[in-house]
C-alpha cells in the first residue's frame, strides 16, 4: 500500500513548542505487507516504509530505491533537465 498525505505548509505547535517535523507510519494488517505513505510537512517531503520482513525481507532494496530515486529527481530539477535518459 502506498499513500500520500499532503501536510501543512506552516509550522504547527504543541503546548507552545514548535513540532519539526513529523514521521508517516502505515500499519500492517491483514494481507498488506509493505506500506509506503509520504507525507509533506512545510516544505519537506518524509517518507515512511514499514514491512513485514518475513514476507518480504528486501525492504532495504525498496528503501534504497525510493533514497535514489529521488537524489536523481532533485539532481535533474536542479539542471533544469526535462529530457529522458537514454536507454
Amino acid at each position: 500500500m502506498t499513500t500520500n498525505v499532503p501536510g501543512p505548509r506552516t509550522t504547527l505547535y504543541g503546548l507552545g513548542r514548535e513540532l519539526r517535523e513529523m514521521l508517516p507510519y502505515v500499519p500492517i494488517a491483514d494481507r498488506v505487507r509493505i506500506g509506503v505513505a509520504i507525507f509533506s510537512y512545510r516544505d519537506d517531503l518524509t517518507f515512511g516504509l514499514t514491512g513485514d520482513y518475513d514476507t518480504a525481507p528486501d525492504l532495504q532494496a525498496l528503501a534504497d530505491g525510493i533514497a535514489g530515486s529521488l537524489d536523481e529527481l532533485v539532481e535533474r530539477s536542479a539542471a533544469g533537465s526535462t529530457r529522458h535518459p537514454e536507454t
